[in-house]
This record gives structure tokens, sequence and C-alpha cells, in this order.
């Protein structure tokens, strides 16, 4: 393969990863470039590993992928490799793949009235596994509905702090 092909196959993984902001662990990020016929395995592999040795992607402590600033620099200034057409096919997979990950976290949200009070349901999902379901009594609807749009966006997030303030010694 040429080093120009090469490069340009980095850049197509930058810009997966710089456009799923922070979301795809290793096993998301393999599954959808496998399933979109990017690259084999192996190659994918080695393009992953090479650019987090040259420090252009790194991960958290929840093994999610983001870019870093030379990544981002990286990517800003070449950009222009990647075709556009290209582009937006990775685009449209982008919105069903981040469906399809919702979907797998299965998350469910219910607010509801009962008893002159104002409920509302936070649950998560992992297939048949409930990992998180959480009752809240809230003042009004509108509380119920700022939460449960905060609860959205950021599942994981406010999982995991719960999880640690539950998990606290005194």
């Amino acid at each position: 393969m040429l080093d120009k092909d090469i490069a340009k196959n980095k850049l197509i993984i930058l810009y997966i990863i710089d456009n799923f902001n922070h979301e795809l662990e290793e096993s998301e990020l393999n599954f959808l470039v496998l399933n979109m016929e990017l690259f084999n395995y192996f190659y994918f592999k080695e393009c992953l590993c090479d650019m987090e040795t040259f420090g252009l992607i790194l991960f958290d402590d929840n093994k999610k992928y983001y870019i870093s600033d030379l990544g981002k620099n990286t990517l800003d200034t070449f950009i222009k490799e990647i075709p556009q057409d290209f582009l937006d096919k990775l685009n449209a997979y982008r919105d069903d793949f981040t469906k399809y990950l919702r979907d797998k976290n299965s998350l469910k949200i219910n607010i509801f009235k009962e008893d002159d009070s104002y409920y509302c349901k936070l649950a998560i999902n992992d297939g048949d596994i409930c990992v998180m379901n959480l009752k809240i009594e809230v003042a009004n609807k509108d509380m119920a509905n700022i939460i449960s749009e905060n609860f959205k966006k950021n599942p994981q997030i406010i999982y995991k702090k719960i999880l640690g303030i539950l998990m606290m010694e005194n």
C-alpha cells in the first residue's frame, strides 16, 4: 500500500473518532470500521496503534477514544485529502451507528404523575440486563423534563456519577 493511501486511511480513522465526540470504545470503533468494510482487522489495528504511538489519538479511563490536539490539527490540515462523497457516506453511517449504540444501551425514560406528584423513571438496559433503574420524585413536570433531557444526553456520565457517590465510604 502506498504511503499516501496509509496516510489517507489514518485520516479517515481520525475523522471517525473526532465525529463521535469521545463516544467510542475500542470494540465499538472496531465494529464500526469492520462493518463498513473500510479496512481489514489487522491493518486497522496497525493504523490505530501507530496513531496512539504518535499521540494522534488517546483514550480515557473508560477506554473511549478521543482525538488529541495534535490529531485535531493533523485532521484539520489534511481533511481535503478525503473525498467529500466519502465523508458524506461516513456521516450517514455515523448517524445510523449512533442510533445503534443508543438502542444497544436501551435508555428508558418515563415521566408520569401519581398522587399529585411528578416522577421521572430512568433506566439503562444492556440487552436483557437492567443496569440502572431509578425512580425520582420531582417538584413539577418541567423539572422532570429537564432531568429526562439531561439523562438522554449523558446517560453514561450520570450512571458513573451516581455509582461513584453510592460507592463512597464516609
